[in-house]
């Protein structure tokens, strides 16, 4: 661990802190919806332990769903769709091919759900840019970004899962810059 790693592992705590406040004042989110993402991370969290990789970001990120999902639990919202459905059968691919194929397999399959994961995300954005935060976007993708710069070597279980979200975070930054 380095200063940069350090430095987005708190950092991204602290880009939960807005979420969680908004949730306890009111804001609707999915109680299913953030438990399978907190899945999905606890996967790549576990992958890049075992690998002893740059695991800090993917830890910030499960350890603040757990805090939004905590804070959604206050309201009960819940429900389940066929982005739901779709999602558990990635987390179920995650952890198959963990079992399976090992850590490494994991990481680059938890890297991948996440991602996919994320799509309807960018399509909601991409309809209803007005209802996106660029800042806090923008935010997520500098705070990724040091968990770039903050892996040992290029390798997976250094630099994939960060870099895979810092570009998610850009992407969804330029999608809703359609509304402006």
């Amino acid at each position: 661990m380095n200063v940069f790693t350090i430095a987005s592992f708190v950092l991204s705590l602290c880009l939960f802190i807005p979420q969680c406040v908004q949730i306890l004042g009111g804001m609707t989110q999915n109680f299913a919806t953030w438990l399978l993402w907190l899945a999905i991370n606890v996967v790549a969290t576990g992958t890049l332990i075992v690998q002893h990789g740059n695991y800090l970001p993917s830890a910030a990120i499960s350890a603040g769903d757990v805090f939004v999902c905590l804070c959604i639990l206050k309201s009960w919202d819940f429900y389940w769709t066929r982005i739901e459905t779709f999602a558990s059968v990635l987390v179920s691919m995650c952890i198959l091919t963990w079992i399976i194929l090992g850590p490494r397999a994991g990481t680059i399959m938890s890297t991948s759900a996440y991602l996919i994961a994320g799509l309807p995300q960018i399509i909601s954005t991409y309809r209803w840019p007005w209802y996106t935060s660029i800042p806090m976007w923008l935010s997520w993708f500098a705070v990724s970004g040091l968990s770039v710069l903050g892996g040992k070597i290029w390798s997976i279980a250094e630099r994939l899962y960060p870099s895979a979200v810092s570009l998610y975070c850009l992407a969804l930054s330029l999608v809703a810059t359609r509304n402006l």
